[in-house]
């Protein structure tokens, strides 16, 4: 019996080529990539957004304090009594204005920062923000000295309140190892006046012609 001369056209054309399968996969490699970019500059933004949003919050509450307080800033670290040892997330704690339970191993709790991967906890390195200590804007409480004054500052929308920072004590440009960029080589901090910047790298100690963002 002979073959049908067309059905075996119609056979080979229905059939796939090396070249066909090769083209085929690559494609699928292309989109797949594309695909896994653009899902991870999504969970990028999103926990850029997060922080934001814990930065504001967290700021909020230390302004507020002080509103509360005769324009008083928070300390970043106590000397004296009556919280003599105490870091500044401590005082928002003690006087309830942040509740500490919600802080404990509470990986997406407003002090921490959802692009580090790390849970928060009342482990200090645990938490990520940390507050403005530098020596010309000086938090730290000696023994007779007041309080800083929230109204003392002269540029509150140009001075960090708190930032990214390798633990919750402080930021300090004497100590560039205190504050991090884990927003794709950006950091995000919050200012004096309460709002949030995004601040690409390096961020730098002040001059004698700029002081921004530090004092």
């Amino acid at each position: 019996m002979r073959s049908n001369p067309s059905m075996s056209r119609l056979h080979r054309r229905d059939a796939f080529t090396l070249l066909e399968l090769c083209i085929a996969i690559g494609i699928v490699a292309v989109l797949a990539v594309m695909t896994f970019s653009i899902a991870k500059q999504m969970a990028q933004k999103s926990a850029n957004v997060r922080c934001i949003s814990n930065l504001r919050t967290v700021g909020n509450v230390v302004l507020q304090y002080a509103q509360d307080h005769n324009n008083d800033l928070i300390p970043w670290l106590t000397y004296v009594g009556p919280n003599q040892g105490s870091h500044w997330l401590y005082w928002l704690w003690e006087s309830e204005y942040l509740p500490r339970e919600s802080y404990d191993n509470l990986k997406n709790g407003v002090m921490t920062c959802p692009a580090r991967g790390v849970a928060g906890s009342y482990d200090a390195y645990k938490m990520h923000y940390g507050m403005n200590a530098f020596p010309g804007f000086d938090n730290q409480i000696t023994v007779g000295s007041p309080f800083h004054k929230l109204t003392k500052v002269q540029r509150p929308s140009r001075t960090f309140l708190l930032a990214d920072a390798n633990n919750l004590f402080y930021i300090s440009p004497s100590v560039p190892q205190s504050y991090i960029y884990p927003h794709d080589e950006h950091a995000n901090a919050v200012f004096m006046d309460g709002h949030v910047e995004t601040i690409g790298k390096p961020i730098l100690p002040p001059t004698e012609s700029e002081s921004w963002p530090w004092y």
